[in-house]
């Protein structure tokens, strides 16, 4: 699990970033050198610079250990954190993402879990940024420094268990070699030298030689478990991109998809910008409902991030983009057009 106080995280990360820009020759003036010794060493991110923060994350669990959504990160609460990182100096001008990288950050029912929380926060503080957070419990892999995470599942607790238990074996077998040594270095110093002690020793070396072969066993099950235990999967990790601000905002597929993590030229935007450009403008009321869609669209983005359930929502909208998709492929572009307004009118109903 990640080491360290945010606080900690922050000056380390402000000390990085001016070493960087005086090695890259990026502008570095000399209020952001006083801003950072005026404690607020935020104010040296970039715009579009990406702050990692890394703490403990603080989470109950159910009766299967299961974890639940982080109530605190880094000692601070999601709203605390936001007021911290506005303490700090963050830009008024910051859009770069940023990582929660903690246990269970990411965890939870969608508008439940500490990072949405923490996005929510910002954004009424002015900030409209994408989050990054961690579904369970994280681990820093010591070779690479990437962040590798145990699913919050009823498998993924298992697999813990197991781990913390062939740990335990481990530990108990590496605390014998030193209580070998203790008796030994006893023998000698309290016994003649006779025959009666070099065999005694001799015994207590041939079980030291026996734990430690158990130890180097034990210690390869415990590596083999933690693969088992803690994987690198992209979909343990929460993205939230970041929510619509309070006037204009993003469309429902462009919002849908980048809440999947995908690019803006993926297949589905590439499918559904050619069917509009090729397919709906080309129909004798194509230009006016493209024109509606265009004026409805920013304010249902809107509501949708207000909506505890957003996930949810998001992801049925996808669903709906991609079978859409699938459609227009196959050369249905009607039975798409379908689709896709009924369900613009459904989130119309719902949020307008």
């Amino acid at each position: 699990m990640p080491i360290g106080t945010l606080d900690a995280t922050i000056t380390t990360s402000k000390n990085a970033l001016l070493e960087h820009k005086l090695k890259t020759g990026s502008n570095q003036s000399e209020t952001e050198g006083d801003l950072a010794a005026q404690g607020n060493p935020l104010a040296v991110l970039g715009d579009d610079e990406t702050l990692y923060l890394d703490g403990h994350g603080t989470a109950p669990e159910d009766l299967n250990h299961v974890p639940q959504a982080a109530v605190r990160f880094g000692d601070y609460q999601p709203e605390e954190l936001a007021k911290r990182l506005k303490a700090k100096g963050l830009p008024a001008t910051y859009r770069g993402k940023i990582y929660l990288n903690g246990c269970n950050t990411g965890t939870g029912m969608a508008g439940k879990s500490y990072a949405y929380r923490f996005q929510k926060k910002l954004l009424k503080l002015g900030w409209s940024v994408p989050v990054k957070a961690n579904r369970g419990y994280s681990q820093v892999q010591s070779d690479t420094g990437h962040t590798w995470v145990n699913p919050a599942t009823v498998a993924g607790a298992k697999e813990r268990a197991t781990l913390d238990k062939l740990g335990s074996e481990a530990q108990s077998l590496q605390d014998k070699g030193p209580q070998y040594l203790k008796r030994a270095q006893k023998l000698l110093d309290t016994m003649p030298p006779t025959s009666e002690r070099t065999a005694l020793i001799e015994e207590l070396a041939v079980k030291m030689d026996d734990n430690h072969k158990k130890l180097l066993l034990k210690s390869n099950e415990v590596s083999d478990q933690k693969l088992r235990t803690f994987l690198p999967d992209k979909g343990l990790k929460l993205n939230l991109p970041a929510p619509a601000p309070k006037k204009g905002g993003c469309f429902l597929t462009t919002a849908c998809v980048a809440y999947k993590g995908l690019a803006d030229n993926c297949e589905e935007l590439t499918v559904l910008r050619a069917f509009r450009d090729q397919y709906m403008l080309t129909l004798p009321d194509g230009p006016a409902l493209v024109d509606d869609y265009y004026r409805l669209a920013p304010t249902i983005v809107h509501h949708i991030w207000e909506d505890e359930g957003y996930a949810e929502v998001l992801e049925g909208i996808y669903q709906t983009v991609r079978r859409c998709v699938q459609l227009i492929q196959l050369g249905h572009n009607a039975a798409a057009m379908n689709i896709y307004t009924r369900k613009v009118l459904d989130l119309r109903e719902k949020y307008l």
